[in-house]
């Protein structure tokens, strides 16, 4: 889901993309579709404000003017805003929720609309306090484009080379801009998105057999997606799935 995470209080610490984030005050966290969201570590007076977008308004959200700006938080999700910026932000939460907790059923043009303008202020003060150089934006329009790539052909490959020719580089040179840009390998994000798709599965399709897990995913057999799981994680998908 499409998410927004505002600190109030105490601190968070979490993993999305395979990136180790801190929030503190005021702060706040773009949680986008499909991306990777690991372990967390709150302190005990940890306070915050999340809101979750349905899918539903999430496609609305797609439409507006606002949402040509989520270029920026694929890779750089936190935002920090100043004391000004914050209380603005916090107003118009405020709307938002009366608007949630009105007797009346909600407007959804006039929410969609609200909405639109907590994440055009979340744009205008990330661009403000962290201005993205051209050559930076460059270089996160590739890598979304090869997350993008990840998302719609995981099950169909794992192999670089494959993504590499669909954005018509070399396997050598695309590795070399991946890690350039995110510090990690192509291999790694790749392998990454794959395991966090398994652990899913095995969470949620309790009915489902390895097997079948093992083919949702596209591997061609059990015994290779079982290999591929403990390399990556440790332990096997079994064992995962008891501890889980």
């Amino acid at each position: 889901n499409f998410a927004f995470v505002l600190h109030k209080k105490g601190t968070l610490s979490l993993t999305y993309d395979l990136q180790e984030i801190s929030l503190d005050t005021h702060k706040a966290v773009v949680l986008l579709p499909n991306h990777m969201l690991g372990h967390y570590i709150a302190s005990p007076d940890f306070e915050r404000i999340l809101i979750i977008f349905s899918p539903h308004f999430f496609n609305l959200l797609k439409q507006r003017p606002s949402f040509r700006e989520q270029l920026r938080y694929h890779r750089r999700p936190v935002c920090s805003f100043t004391d000004e910026q914050w209380h603005h932000i916090m107003l118009t939460i405020d709307l938002i929720r009366s608007m949630l907790h009105s007797s009346k059923q909600p407007n959804e043009s006039i929410l969609i609309s609200l909405l639109d303008i907590l994440f055009q202020l979340f744009n205008a003060y990330s661009s403000t306090n962290t201005p993205i150089e051209e050559t930076s934006i460059n270089d996160i329009r590739l890598f979304n484009r090869f997350y993008d790539l990840i998302v719609a052909h995981y099950r169909e490959s794992r192999n670089i080379k494959y993504y590499a020719e669909s954005l018509q580089f070399t396997p050598k040179y695309f590795a070399r801009l991946i890690r350039e840009e995110t510090g990690i390998s192509a291999e790694e994000w790749i392998d990454n998105y794959v395991i966090m798709q398994a652990k899913h599965l095995l969470y949620v399709k309790r009915d489902y057999t390895i097997q079948q897990i093992s083919d949702e995913l596209g591997f061609s057999e059990q015994s290779s997606f079982c290999r591929f799981f403990r390399k990556c994680t440790g332990v096997s998908p079994t064992s995962f799935r008891k501890g889980s």
